[in-house]
């Protein structure tokens, strides 16, 4: 199995970082075509919990893959979008992947996940994996602390973990979320429209109790600093705004959609 290894920076070699490329969308061989099309059927046989997966209107190498964040994790209920190209020379090469969840380069979700949403896959890739190895390799971004303790006592290394969590749970709400939600409402989503509707009309609606008592239970941290792992300040918490935000998209998608989007809330 492909697994992603740790983005130090964006000054990695091009050359060992595979990003979507609309020329092998466009030029695909027929090897691709067929491994594309059988990889998208073993999914539908045997589909990832929390993953969903749609192809692209316009390149059907081209794969959008939503995953909803685990429970019990900061990133529970956030919707994360990939976007993967099998290029022309699939499976022999990897697949091109990028995390398209980043408010434009501005939040880093993982390690492993370069600023700009490139993710390196390393040199394990072989040509009997297929999407759905991948896939599950890289649902592990979501779960696990991939935080090293370095030179960090216990105690320390427990405290950086718990002030990082904090600040990607905040960012999930804020990006993973209601920024993703808010997108779909206006039409202007990255997400193919099934996975559009999915977001709105059903997970979003059916997480909203969540959302909100996650949110309710985070108000005190209001007006404080964001820290990441190493301690540096990413921005401050304002969970009085998601709030006012959440409940604003509820009202809207049961103005726009009605009845359907407020059966489970």
């Amino acid at each position: 199995m492909a697994h992603a290894q740790k983005a130090a920076g964006d000054g990695a070699s091009p050359g060992t970082l595979f990003e979507p490329s609309n020329d092998d969308a466009e030029n695909p061989s027929l090897l691709c075509l067929l491994r594309t099309k059988r990889d998208l059927a073993d999914l539908e046989v045997k589909p990832i919990p929390g993953v969903f997966v749609s192809q692209d209107e316009d390149h059907v190498t081209r794969i959008h893959a939503l995953m909803v964040g685990p429970s019990g994790t900061p990133y529970e209920g956030g919707f994360f979008h990939f976007l993967i190209d099998c290029g022309a020379n699939y499976p022999m090469q990897p697949p091109s992947v990028r995390l398209m969840t980043t408010d434009a380069g501005r939040v880093q979700f993982s390690p492993h996940v370069y600023s700009n949403g490139r993710i390196h896959l390393g040199a394990s890739w072989t040509p009997v994996q297929s999407i759905g190895s991948l896939l599950a390799s890289m649902s592990s971004l979501l779960r696990a602390d991939v935080y090293s303790a370095g030179h960090l006592s216990a105690e320390a290394y427990q405290e950086a973990i718990s002030r990082h969590n904090y600040f990607l749970q905040h960012e999930t709400l804020r990006v993973a979320v209601c920024d993703a939600v808010e997108a779909c409402l206006r039409g202007n989503s990255e997400y193919p429209r099934g996975l559009a509707e999915l977001v709105v009309l059903q997970k979003f609606v059916s997480y909203y109790n969540r959302y909100k008592e996650i949110i309710e239970a985070s108000l005190h941290l209001s007006g404080k600093e964001m820290r990441s792992f190493a301690g540096s300040v990413k921005g401050t918490f304002d969970y009085h705004a998601l709030l006012a935000r959440l409940e604003d998209l509820l009202e809207r998608l049961k103005s726009t959609y009605g009845s359907n989007s407020s059966a489970n809330v």
